[in-house]
Protein backbone atom coordinates (compact mmCIF):
# COMPACT_ATOMS: atom_id res chain seq x y z
CA UNK A 1 0.00 0.00 0.00
CA UNK A 2 2.81 2.35 0.50
CA UNK A 3 3.52 2.96 -3.23
CA UNK A 4 0.12 4.07 -3.54
CA UNK A 5 -0.02 6.50 -1.13
CA UNK A 6 3.60 7.74 -1.92
CA UNK A 7 1.88 8.37 -5.23
CA UNK A 8 -1.34 9.79 -4.21
CA UNK A 9 0.63 12.30 -2.01
CA UNK A 10 3.41 13.46 -4.71
CA UNK A 11 0.69 13.69 -6.84
CA UNK A 12 -1.10 15.87 -4.88
CA UNK A 13 1.69 17.98 -4.23
CA UNK A 14 2.15 18.25 -8.12
CA UNK A 15 -1.64 19.57 -8.26
CA UNK A 16 -1.17 22.10 -5.84
CA UNK A 17 1.96 23.44 -7.22
CA UNK A 18 0.16 23.70 -10.27
CA UNK A 19 -3.59 25.08 -8.98
CA UNK A 20 -2.51 26.29 -5.17
CA UNK A 21 -5.09 23.54 -3.48
CA UNK A 22 -5.40 20.23 -3.44
CA UNK A 23 -7.84 17.99 -5.40
CA UNK A 24 -10.29 15.78 -3.82
CA UNK A 25 -10.37 14.33 -7.23
CA UNK A 26 -8.42 11.28 -8.35
CA UNK A 27 -9.33 12.16 -11.92
CA UNK A 28 -7.88 15.53 -11.65
CA UNK A 29 -4.04 13.56 -10.65
CA UNK A 30 -1.45 12.74 -12.58
CA UNK A 31 -1.04 9.26 -11.96
CA UNK A 32 -2.55 5.97 -12.89
CA UNK A 33 -4.21 4.22 -9.94
CA UNK A 34 -3.53 0.39 -9.72
CA UNK A 35 -5.73 -1.98 -11.76
CA UNK A 36 -8.97 -3.64 -10.49
CA UNK A 37 -9.96 -1.10 -8.39
CA UNK A 38 -13.51 0.67 -8.86
CA UNK A 39 -14.70 4.51 -7.72
CA UNK A 40 -16.33 3.82 -4.36
CA UNK A 41 -19.26 5.10 -5.04
CA UNK A 42 -19.26 8.22 -2.09
CA UNK A 43 -18.37 10.58 -4.33
CA UNK A 44 -14.94 10.91 -6.37
CA UNK A 45 -12.87 10.73 -3.07
CA UNK A 46 -12.42 6.96 -2.74
CA UNK A 47 -11.52 3.62 -4.76
CA UNK A 48 -12.35 0.43 -3.67
CA UNK A 49 -10.28 -2.90 -4.52
CA UNK A 50 -11.00 -6.36 -3.33
CA UNK A 51 -8.17 -5.45 -0.57
CA UNK A 52 -9.74 -2.35 0.51
CA UNK A 53 -10.14 1.40 -0.18
CA UNK A 54 -7.84 4.31 -1.01
CA UNK A 55 -8.83 7.71 -0.24
CA UNK A 56 -8.14 11.58 -0.66
CA UNK A 57 -9.71 13.50 2.36
CA UNK A 58 -9.11 17.37 1.82
CA UNK A 59 -11.13 19.55 4.17
CA UNK A 60 -10.04 22.69 6.80
CA UNK A 61 -8.50 20.64 9.63
CA UNK A 62 -6.52 17.96 7.22
CA UNK A 63 -5.54 17.46 4.03
CA UNK A 64 -4.42 13.34 3.42
CA UNK A 65 -4.20 10.67 1.27
CA UNK A 66 -4.87 7.15 2.82
CA UNK A 67 -5.06 3.36 1.92
CA UNK A 68 -6.34 0.82 3.89
CA UNK A 69 -6.54 -3.21 4.15
CA UNK A 70 -9.72 -3.85 4.84
CA UNK A 71 -8.78 -7.16 5.62
CA UNK A 72 -6.59 -7.07 7.97
CA UNK A 73 -7.55 -3.59 9.53
CA UNK A 74 -4.28 -1.81 8.57
CA UNK A 75 -4.08 2.14 7.06
CA UNK A 76 -1.24 4.08 5.53
CA UNK A 77 -1.57 7.81 5.65
CA UNK A 78 -0.14 10.67 4.24
CA UNK A 79 -0.37 14.10 5.43
CA UNK A 80 0.16 16.57 3.03
CA UNK A 81 3.03 19.32 2.83
CA UNK A 82 0.27 22.10 3.29
CA UNK A 83 -1.96 20.41 5.90
CA UNK A 84 -2.40 22.65 9.38
CA UNK A 85 -1.76 18.97 11.35
CA UNK A 86 0.62 16.76 10.84
CA UNK A 87 2.04 18.13 7.56
CA UNK A 88 4.27 16.05 5.85
CA UNK A 89 4.10 13.19 8.59
CA UNK A 90 3.28 9.38 7.68
CA UNK A 91 1.63 6.92 9.52
CA UNK A 92 0.80 3.25 9.64
CA UNK A 93 -2.28 2.24 12.03
CA UNK A 94 -3.80 -0.69 13.02
CA UNK A 95 -7.16 -1.53 14.17
CA UNK A 96 -8.37 -3.84 16.98
CA UNK A 97 -4.82 -5.07 17.32
CA UNK A 98 -3.02 -2.40 19.18
CA UNK A 99 -2.65 -4.62 22.38
CA UNK A 100 -1.32 -7.50 20.58
CA UNK A 101 2.03 -6.46 19.03
CA UNK A 102 2.40 -9.93 17.73
CA UNK A 103 -0.55 -9.27 15.50
CA UNK A 104 0.49 -9.46 11.75
CA UNK A 105 -0.71 -5.62 11.49
CA UNK A 106 1.70 -4.86 13.74
CA UNK A 107 4.56 -6.65 12.41
CA UNK A 108 3.86 -4.85 9.12
CA UNK A 109 3.81 -1.76 10.36
CA UNK A 110 6.53 -2.05 12.18
CA UNK A 111 8.61 -2.71 9.11
CA UNK A 112 6.95 -0.82 6.59
CA UNK A 113 8.05 2.35 9.17
CA UNK A 114 11.08 0.80 10.44
CA UNK A 115 9.96 2.44 13.54
CA UNK A 116 10.20 0.42 17.35
CA UNK A 117 7.81 3.28 18.63
CA UNK A 118 4.32 2.96 18.48
CA UNK A 119 1.62 4.54 20.86
CA UNK A 120 -2.15 3.18 21.41
CA UNK A 121 -4.61 5.51 21.19
CA UNK A 122 -9.02 5.34 21.28
CA UNK A 123 -8.48 3.31 24.83
CA UNK A 124 -6.41 0.85 23.14
CA UNK A 125 -8.33 -0.29 19.80
CA UNK A 126 -5.53 1.59 17.52
CA UNK A 127 -1.88 1.32 17.60
CA UNK A 128 -0.06 4.73 15.24
CA UNK A 129 3.62 3.61 14.29
CA UNK A 130 5.35 6.97 12.93
CA UNK A 131 7.40 6.16 9.36
CA UNK A 132 11.33 7.18 10.17
CA UNK A 133 12.41 6.88 6.49
CA UNK A 134 10.33 7.76 3.46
Amino acid sequence: MWPIVRALAQAEEMYYLANGIYSTRFDELSMDLPAGGSPSGHGSDGYKYSWGICVISIDTSEQVVFCENTNIHMRIQAYLEHSPALHGKIFCNTRGAASDLSSIQNKICKAETGSSNYYSHSEGRYTTWKYQHL
